[in-house]
């Protein structure tokens, strides 16, 4: 669900998670799945489990993560200030 209903806990809504994931890798890179699912869990609590999968997936659609399938981790993909 990318919109948030009135009884969504904004936290834990895709667009809010896609936010703070991208946060997390200007900082790191590059960071294994379950490293990200851990620093998800110890911010915003264990429901935000549910929606981690349905964020990544956003933002993979979006072209805005890659998945390095060696290393099991995600890192952002960086555009050059020329493209649109």
């Amino acid at each position: 669900m990318i919109t948030p209903s009135k009884h969504t806990d904004i936290r834990y809504s895709v667009l809010f998670l896609s936010n703070r994931i991208i946060s997390y890798l200007k900082r790191e890179n590059i960071i294994k799945v379950d490293d990200l699912f851990d620093m998800l869990i110890a911010d915003l609590g264990n429901k935000v489990k549910n929606n981690v999968n349905e964020t990544l997936l956003f933002l993979y659609a979006f072209n805005k993560i890659e998945y390095i399938k060696e290393l099991d981790a995600i890192s952002l993909i960086e555009k050059e200030n020329n493209e649109n």
